[in-house]
């Protein structure tokens, strides 16, 4: 009779630490899957405010095409646009850069400020000499409408393009989608 009691509570002992394991494993895995669902919404939230904002930055740098310009880049032009980017930097799409684009948006901005103000403020970018850059601040100041060289344009639209090059990135719009991978017979990526 002892040896059955024995067992009964051996028995009922190893089904308590089982209903316990149990009780920790399903607590812990729906922790994890809830913290998963989190990140995911988080990040499916955050990639919809960034393609948003990304979107109308790009619709900003219209004027900087590499190809069939809307009009000629002038002074007035460029600190347009550079007014136009700061209102949506701090009023609609800066939080959402990310630290690749905010460093090619701000060399851009540099780039630009650097045209309209007449001095260099980044010498990697953009080698003119100090006498090109009284001239271009003198020409600035005296009129508006004077269309920026083409030569120096280069160096602006070649900073829009990267800016552009790196939205895209970062969004992923130039990637072949899991499901044309898929019906082109493509191995999709490993799933992580």
């Amino acid at each position: 009779m002892e040896n059955t009691i024995l067992s009964a509570l051996f028995g009922l002992l190893t089904a308590l630490v089982l209903v316990v394991i149990s009780i920790i494993v399903t607590y812990l895995s729906t922790r994890s899957k809830t913290r998963l669902d989190l990140t995911a919404e988080y990040d499916k939230v955050l990639q919809t405010n960034r393609l948003e904002a990304y979107r109308e930055l790009w619709k900003l740098t219209e004027p900087l095409a590499r190809y069939t310009r809307p009009a000629p880049v002038t002074y007035q032009a460029i600190k347009d646009l550079t007014v136009k980017m700061r209102v949506w930097y701090f009023q609609q799409g800066g939080m959402f850069l990310t630290k690749n684009s905010r460093d090619r948006y701000f060399e851009l901005k540099a780039l630009m400020e650097s045209l309209v103000v007449g001095y260099n403020t980044n010498p990697n970018v953009m080698p003119i000499t100090a006498e090109y850059f009284a001239l271009l601040q003198d020409a600035s100041k005296k009129n508006q409408d004077v269309v920026i060289d083409e030569e120096h344009v280069k160096f602006i639209i070649d900073q829009g393009s990267a800016l552009r090059t790196q939205l895209a990135t970062d969004i992923g719009t130039r990637n072949i989608s899991f499901v044309s991978k898929k019906a082109k017979g493509q191995k999709p990526p490993a799933e992580a």
